[in-house]
């Protein structure tokens, strides 16, 4: 055999051993992974709950309503509800939708939302009132969210042994045995600036009372707050009277007695004496009595 015809048979046989790959089959896209919906959590029978991507769905014999989330960032009433124990805590389960009041021009979207034992209310910042407290009611009793006190601020505060006190938009609403009043305008002004509630005069007694034309006293535990009108010349438009000032200011009649209101704060001359003066007179306090001058 020629070497040609050696190459010739080797080179079949090569052939004859060659496997010839056949194409793959073209990949086919993986099936989308589907999460399975969130279970559904039962905190008794008839109540559940079940969170999504908008906040938690709570289910009873009120109805089914959801409880929002935000996406800016801020504090939502789900944030505020799960604070208080969510469906199971404090506030209970939703029985309305969340609504809206009108649009404020400066603080943006206030909405709030009822639940069992409270509401919710989101706005610039988000607190809620229980229905169980002396203070909620006076905020309902006064409109609201949308009444003249606005939305909450802070959730109540307790200061001492039954006292308890809120921070609303427009003004603070204290809780006491002596009842539930609040403070508002300059009279809070004031009684801020003395330490509210927890400060010398102590909680309010009594409410803003308009005394004359524009003319203003709230009675405080310790004091008697006076405003005297705007109009009022090189004063301070509001003053407190308190201690033995006040006992000798209250037997001349207070505010519409001989002696008017206070134009100026009570102040320390010396010699252990305390003066104060008013609209038609003075009263001086010192360890050897009381000296009115007119």
């Amino acid at each position: 055999m020629t070497v040609r015809s050696k190459l010739s048979a080797l080179w079949a046989v090569a052939t004859a051993l060659t496997v010839v790959a056949t194409p793959a089959a073209s990949a086919q896209p993986a099936p989308p992974v589907v999460a399975p919906a969130p279970a559904w959590s039962t905190d008794a029978p008839g109540w559940s709950w079940q969170r999504t991507a908008d906040g938690v769905v709570y289910d009873s014999p009120r109805g089914q309503f959801v409880v929002p989330s935000r996406t800016d960032g801020g504090r939502s009433i789900n944030d505020e509800h799960l604070a208080h124990g969510g469906g199971r805590g404090a506030l209970g389960y939703p029985i309305d939708t969340v609504r809206a009041d009108v649009r404020d021009p400066f603080l943006g979207e206030r909405t709030y939302q009822r639940f069992e034992r409270g509401i919710v209310y989101a706005g610039p910042l988000t607190a809620t009132t229980f229905n169980s407290s002396a203070i909620a009611r006076f905020h309902q009793a006064n409109g609201g969210g949308g009444g003249w006190l606005g939305y909450p601020w802070k959730g109540e505060i307790r200061e001492g042994y039954q006292h308890w006190y809120q921070e609303f938009a427009t003004g603070y609403v204290y809780s006491s045995p002596a009842g539930t009043y609040a403070t508002h305008g300059s009279v809070q002004s004031l009684h801020n600036s003395l330490g509210g509630g927890g400060g010398p005069i102590g909680y309010p007694t009594g409410r803003d009372t308009v005394q004359g034309h524009d003319y203003r006293f709230q009675t405080f535990e310790r004091a008697i707050i006076y405003c005297l009108p705007s109009a009022y010349p090189d004063v301070p438009q509001c003053s407190a009277v308190s201690g033995a000032i006040r006992d000798a200011h209250n037997a001349n009649g207070g505010g519409t007695g001989s002696l008017g209101y206070p134009k100026q704060d009570q102040a320390y001359v010396g010699n252990g004496t305390w003066w104060q003066l008013f609209e038609r007179g003075s009263i001086y306090v010192s360890a050897t009595g009381v000296t009115i001058t007119r």
